[in-house]
């Protein structure tokens, strides 16, 4: 029973779940790399795919751990996937150029300097 509560437990900690047409699919976090608003749809963009859903990204972000951030209205991204920040631009791994807003600059800022401290 415990055995079942611990797997259960890191089913949680490390996947996301999402309805993607009417099909309940679950998404490994550390393979999300960025999620974007696409007109009133929401598109997390994955290592391998990419999947649009209805949601919001107030919703989404409330669920996603410390490592996600919100860099403007429509985008959250995975900073493990940033390479380089510069001028208001996160550099991400693969070859997608993220805009941070004047709103976000500064939490996109304080991660990056956290993970500084850190390392």
């Amino acid at each position: 029973m415990i055995e079942n509560l611990n797997i259960l437990k890191k089913i949680k900690d490390d996947f996301i779940s999402i309805i993607c047409s009417k099909e309940k699919l679950y998404l490994n976090k550390r393979c999300i790399i960025c999620i974007t608003r696409e007109g009133r749809r929401t598109k997390y963009v994955c290592i391998n795919s990419e999947l649009l859903v209805y949601d919001s990204l107030n919703n989404i972000e409330k669920i996603l751990p410390d490592n996600y951030v919100r860099c403007s209205n429509g985008c959250i991204v995975n900073m493990y996937f940033c390479k380089k920040y510069k001028d208001s631009k996160l550099y991400m791994r693969n070859g997608r150029i993220v805009d941070v807003s004047r709103t976000f600059k500064r939490r996109v800022e304080e991660y990056i300097a956290k993970m500084h401290r850190i390392s």
